[in-house]
């Protein structure tokens, strides 16, 4: 944590408190500057309201529904009409509305505009504070572990935090609900959207609610380490637990003034025991084509799988800029799909390698390329991922990883099998990471060691994420390069710069004593071989002695891909 980051932090500790009546949270604006910095606001905001009547004359439905917003702002106490500011330390933000027909009007503030006289923004002077939140790739994780999953959201996280008076006159804002009125101003009473340090204050918050509060251990747990900003994803390990701490973390947060809202389960019981006003929708436990977004991911909670949503314009044109942006919006944080973002990393290592300007047509070989994956892009749609990794009592815990390289890439992918007292295993893919070759030349066994450190790398966070859920029996990692295995299991010291430095990091991720060596699955037939890559490649090993090990590719496939 840097020097302004713990300030940061050492500010917020000793500028809040609790309301003793509402029991809500009651901040203070971080400042990395002196707001006597700010200038002339007033004229900006003065402009966006005009620019914003002349959208309403245009649009009725707008005004109309910004009207309802801002009378419900005023009815809940978020904002109040501002006293008169007898100096000029004070600012206003600009606002607009966005509005869709799925989704209601949401009024966005703008913190950046700088005042027209000193070229400074209210987010200038402010700090962003540290980075709280909690790994995305690890609740997607912990969201597989267990057969009950929770979904919920915290309703307008930022404004269940109270602003501390004081600080009320930074955060001003003009309106007017009748066009013959003269535009009022008025201050926002609890953190707004638009600020640098909203997202800071909010994460500081819910974990000080969840310090604070110590009848729910459980569930503050929960609200500390399963939040990504206001989305909420745990799974338990039966219904009844599931019950439990549904109702834990809804009155967890409902001490701290926050409303926690939109649950979503796979399981009817754990959905019927929720209140309807904190369910998203009551029809989600009997339609199986009600899918839901959770952290970037489409979940189905009937049928329990994972999907990837793809968006792209299968029209566009063949540029560097239209290529990268549809490769962004192929969101795989945990590497279900690793396979098809590598030879997405491929053509962009084309580009660069050609040396190709963002708006030029590439080669036509590049161009091929591109329409070809962009024809088979949509078939990911019915890609399916299990969400539950089949985790039960007196199960055994194995997790296998694998490392290889190529001279155009080297990947890692971890797997977790799961061995029930009784019955056939359960194999699924956790992770899988990949990278593109550079574009310096250097030898295959190099790669091979590089891909190593990759799957060292995987491993370590997986082992991180899972163990405190749950006890992980054995660990597995292999490569089907000889050199890289006898590297991993050498000193460091005995070699030069590059080798030396991957086995210390590899030696550090994981115990060398998990490495073995297994046969190229390369090999095997193309049909096989994309089999294995959701359910894992069974080979011999140096350890075939191990009961995982021997066991049919069949019998372990107990879901239908």
């Amino acid at each position: 944590m840097s020097k302004a980051e713990q300030e940061c932090e050492d500010f917020y500790d000793l500028n809040t408190y609790r309301d003793n009546t509402t029991g809500r949270y009651v901040t203070a604006l971080p400042f990395l500057r002196s707001p006597t910095a700010l200038g002339d606001s007033l004229t900006t905001a003065r402009r966006c309201l005009s620019s914003l009547e002349r959208r309403f004359k245009t649009n009725i439905a707008l005004k109309t529904d910004y009207d309802a917003a801002m009378r419900d702002y005023l009815e809940r106490n978020i904002i109040s009409p501002a006293p008169a500011l007898t100096d000029t330390n004070y600012y206003v933000i600009p606002h607009h509305g966005i509005s869709r027909e799925d989704k209601p009007l949401r009024i966005v503030l703008n913190a950046t505009a700088r005042c027209i006289d000193t070229n400074v923004s209210l987010n200038d002077c402010l700090h962003s504070g540290p980075n709280l939140q909690a790994d995305l790739t690890a609740i997607i994780l912990k969201f597989r572990l267990f057969p009950i999953a929770l979904t919920a959201d915290i309703k307008q996280m930022f404004l269940a935090i109270g602003i501390r008076e004081e600080d009320r006159r930074f955060l001003n804002i003009l309106y007017k609900f009748d066009k013959d009125d003269n535009a009022k101003m008025y201050h926002f009473n609890r953190v707004c959207f638009g600020l640098r340090c909203s997202p800071y204050l909010a994460m500081k918050t819910v974990k000080r609610l969840a310090r604070d509060e110590t009848d729910f251990p459980i569930a503050s747990e929960i609200a500390s380490d399963h939040l990504y900003m206001d989305d909420l994803g745990v799974s338990v390990d039966t219904p009844e637990n599931g019950i439990q701490l549904a109702h834990d973390l809804i009155e967890l947060f409902k001490r701290g003034g926050f409303d926690l809202v939109k649950f979503v389960s796979n399981s009817p019981e754990v959905l019927k025991s929720i209140p309807q006003a904190n369910r998203l929708s009551s029809k989600i436990e009997f339609d199986k084509e009600d899918n839901m977004k959770l952290l970037g991911l489409i979940w189905s909670p009937v049928e329990d799988e994972f999907s990837i949503a793809i968006k792209f314009n299968p029209q566009a044109k063949c540029t560097k800029r239209l290529m990268l942006s549809t490769i962004a919006k192929l969101w795989d944080i945990n590497g279900f799909c690793a396979p098809v973002i590598l030879h997405a990393k491929l053509l962009i290592k084309a580009l660069w390698v050609a040396q190709i300007d963002w708006d030029a047509e590439p080669p036509s070989d590049i161009c091929a390329a591109w329409k070809r994956f962009l024809s088979e892009l949509p078939a990911l749609q019915d890609f399916k991922i299990p969400r539950f990794v089949g985790i039960v009592p007196e199960s055994r815990v194995i997790l296998l990883g694998f490392a290889d390289a190529s001279e155009k890439a080297m990947g890692a992918s971890v797997y977790i099998c799961v061995q029930p007292a009784s019955g056939p295993n359960e194999v699924n893919l956790i992770g899988a990471k990949s990278k593109v070759a550079p574009l310096k030349v250097i030898s295959l066994a190099r790669l091979e060691l590089c891909a190593a450190v990759l799957l060292s790398k995987l491993f370590r966070f997986v082992i991180d994420t899972v163990s405190p859920r749950c006890h992980v029996d054995e660990i597995f990692a292999f490569t089907d390069s000889t050199v890289t295995l006898h590297w991993v299991h050498s000193s460091p010291h005995r070699f030069d710069t590059f080798i030396a430095n991957r086995i210390a990091q590899i030696q550090n991720n994981l115990d060398p004593k998990h490495f073995y060596h297994c046969e190229d699955v390369s090999k095997l037939p193309p049909a096989q071989r994309r089999l294995i890559w959701l359910i894992c490649p069974l080979v011999e090993s140096t350890k075939p002695s191990n009961p995982f090990f021997g066991v049919a590719l069949t019998t372990l496939d107990r879901r239908k891909f």
